[in-house]
């Protein structure tokens, strides 16, 4: 399960500097450990992750756009 917090976060990860990112907070009732925010960045998708139960941060590094 996924619950919108915010769609105005500004965001930086090594990629590249996001303005206006949509934050997730996702859960799960199955896996009570499962506790995420999440970031996505309009055209690109999940910029930046991070587990709220560990710590671990995933960030985007690289983006190619898919062949049109």
């Amino acid at each position: 399960r996924g619950k919108v917090l915010s769609v105005s976060e500004n965001i930086d990860v090594p990629f590249g500097s996001f303005e206006n990112t949509l934050k997730t907070y996702d859960f799960s009732s199955l896996d009570p450990n499962l506790r995420e925010n999440k970031f996505y960045a309009k055209g690109i998708g999940v910029i930046k992750e991070i587990d709220m139960s560990t710590g671990e941060t995933v960030v985007l590094i690289e983006f190619t756009s898919p062949a049109r």
